[in-house]
Formats: C-alpha cells, sequence, structure tokens
C-alpha cells in the first residue's frame, strides 16, 4: 500500500503478523554543521527522513542524560537560526558496532518521545556511513518500552 504524506509517499505491506515499512532519505546529508546552542558547540549532521528533518548529535552518555537536560539542549538546536522550520533532534550514543542509544527531541511535541521512526533510520544511516555502527541490512528493528 502507499500512503501520500506531506514528506512524499511512504511504503508500507502486510505479511501474516509482520508489517514492514520503507521510509526514504528525502534530502542530502550534511555533514558537521556546527550549532551553538545552550552557550556550547555541538555538531550535528542533518538530513530530512520522509520529509521529517533530523539533526544526529553524538551524545556520551546519552542513557544517563537528565530529562531537564535532553529538554533543554533539543529545544535550543530545534530551534536555533540554521533551522528556521525547526529540525527534530537525535542525542545518539553508539553502544558498540550493533548498538546504538538514542533518544529524540522532536519539533511540533516540543519535547522528548519514545518512540522515532525517522529518527532511528537517520541515526542509523548516518551513523554507518560515519563507520561508527555497521549496518546489517536494510531493516531495523528496535523496542520500545
Amino acid at each position: 500500500m502507499t500512503i501520500d504524506t506531506l514528506g512524499g509517499p511512504v511504503y508500507a505491506r502486510v505479511e501474516g503478523d509482520a508489517a514492514w515499512v520503507t521510509l526514504q532519505l528525502t534530502s542530502r546529508i550534511e555533514w558537521e554543521r556546527v550549532v551553538f546552542a545552550d552557550g556550547e558547540r555541538h555538531v550535528a549532521h542533518t538530513v530530512q527522513v520522509s520529509g521529517a528533518p533530523h539533526a544526529v548529535v553524538y551524545m556520551h552518555g546519552v542513557a544517563h542524560a537528565s530529562n531537564e537536560s535532553i529538554h533543554r539542549l533539543g529545544s535550543a538546536i530545534r530551534h536555533h537560526p540554521d533551522f528556521p522550520q525547526g529540525i527534530n533532534v537525535n542525542f545518539v550514543e553508539v553502544l558498540d558496532g550493533h548498538t546504538l542509544w538514542q533518544r529524540t527531541f522532536e519539533r511540533g511535541v516540543e519535547g522528548e518521545t519514545l518512540a522515532c521512526g525517522t529518527g532511528a533510520v537517520a541515526s542509523s544511516v548516518i551513523s554507518a556511513l560515519l563507520g561508527k555502527w555497521i549496518l546489517r541490512s536494510a531493516c531495523a528493528s528496535w523496542v520500545a518500552n
């Protein structure tokens, strides 16, 4: 089936108990954009996935970062003048060659979300292209608690 979205078509299919969704990169990746936010220098890699703009920012210890710090920094980057339409901010830590930890501050929600499929695609593709992570297949699976 085809789902028409503002960011372009999203393709999906259901086979038995499994559902498949195809998300596409809809812009070029912009590497190493330096952003000064919340009084600090941050490096963001940006891309649109199915029309949704994302910034991938690597953060050591992201799993244990306070909710307040994710909100404060996420909001500062989301509203940065370099992104006049706003941007979703994915804070990512590479745990090993096959595992990423991601926390997303989502524009529109204006806060952290517990699941972001387009953010997972952006984080995975950028991490793989940077050689930080091994993308085993075109399919990524994760469980949100």
